[in-house]
């Protein structure tokens, strides 16, 4: 006679599922590690940096409109999208080469 209920698989087990998010904490705690130096050099947004870059580009003649970014006015120096400029930094940021 059905009741109603089924038995879970083991992996559902409480005693597994312990075991899963250990093993998912320590994933993610990898994961953090290897992260660091990326979050620490994102955090470490200079505003003059960004100033002489854009003193730069329009030294060349390039100048920011009135709601462009500064990846946006750099992709335009280049000749390029900004959706380009992306994926040239992306695999550039990977080790492999541009084309």
């Amino acid at each position: 006679m059905w009741t109603g209920r089924r038995e879970l698989p083991e992996r559902y087990a409480p005693e597994s599922r312990a075991n899963q998010m250990n093993a998912i904490a320590r994933r993610l705690r990898r994961l953090e590690e290897r992260m660091r130096p990326a979050f620490r050099a994102a955090t470490a947004y200079d505003p003059s940096a960004t100033a002489k870059i854009r003193a730069t580009l329009a030294a060349a003649g390039f100048v920011a409109g009135p709601v462009e970014s500064l990846a946006e006015l750099w992709a335009r120096a280049m000749g390029v999208t900004s959706i380009e400029l992306r994926t040239l930094l992306e695999r550039r940021a990977a080790g492999l080469p541009a084309e």
